[in-house]
């Protein structure tokens, strides 16, 4: 199996961006810049495609790679993820001994200023609905065929550069299951990922649940005034303002997505 990593960046400037990676293997890097163009290069004998976009979204950006890609396994990644040594044959060996994952879910240390604060580690074996959805892009590999023969795509309305905040990795996810995909853990740490910005969150403030009530609208349409109790009893820790502040801006949020209306139309 041969394994290739598509990478999904914005406004990236620094060619030096796969050394700094660490990348092991043939890459993809999607740089939406402002201009559209290619661009080839080498690192440590692999190759590096760079494809240059002028739209926005990482939703538009991780397909347009999947629909590029030729590697047998993907492994999906965003710019501030730097790879341990050796990790990519831990990534194809992984796949080979479940031969019936279609896609994984790896471990990853987060840092913070260069300093480790938290490491994600899913539990070994088949993972399912309530137990794979906290996990972001950064973490998950799929085999590339199974992903294009049930025409899965990630969400162009969530994420870095939508109207929406993030929720497209989970919204893949549960795409995946929804079509039958079987998703497997491994204990395999791909390596370290810094959290020192976030492209997207401003705090627990008002936009925040209201993206969160999008969310919950686009990945439970039939269970939306069920789930969203779960976010509202949670989110009540998170926000001094109270639960009825939360379930208010997660209602507005639920009664919006259906005419895709942002945060920002304030005439729901």
């Amino acid at each position: 199996m041969r394994i290739q990593v598509l990478v999904a960046t914005v406004d990236q400037t620094d060619r030096g961006l796969p050394e700094r990676m660490n990348l092991q293997a043939d890459a993809l890097i999607g740089n939406q810049c402002g201009m559209d163009g290619r661009e080839a290069s080498t690192h440590g004998g692999q190759a590096v495609t760079w494809i240059l976009t002028s739209d926005r979204g990482v939703g538009k950006n991780r397909n347009r790679l999947l629909s590029e890609a030729d590697g047998d396994i993907c492994l999906l990644a965003d710019d501030d993820v730097t790879y341990a040594e050796g990790v990519f044959d831990r990534v194809v060996k992984a796949f080979a001994d479940n031969p019936k994952a279609d896609v994984m879910i790896f471990g990853m240390d987060m840092t913070k200023d260069g300093q480790l604060f938290r490491t994600v580690r899913p539990k070994e074996g088949r993972l399912h609905t309530r137990n794979c959805l906290r996990y972001g892009t950064y973490c998950v590999a799929v085999r590339r065929e199974r992903i294009l023969e049930k025409n899965i795509r990630f969400s162009e309305w969530f994420g870095g550069g939508c109207i929406y905040g993030a929720g497209e990795d989970s919204l893949f996810l549960l795409d995946c299951l929804r079509n039958g995909l079987r998703i497997y853990g491994s204990s395999v740490v791909l390596g370290r990922c810094a959290k020192d910005a976030s492209s997207w969150f401003t705090g627990y403030n008002e936009k925040y649940y209201y993206d969160k009530g999008a969310w919950i609208a686009a990945a439970f349409p039939r269970a939306k005034h069920l789930v969203k109790w779960y976010f509202i009893r949670q989110g009540h820790r998170l926000c001094p303002e109270g639960r009825a502040y939360v379930r208010r801006e997660i209602n507005r949020g639920i009664k919006g997505f259906p005419a895709r209306a942002p945060y920002a139309d304030h005439s729901l």
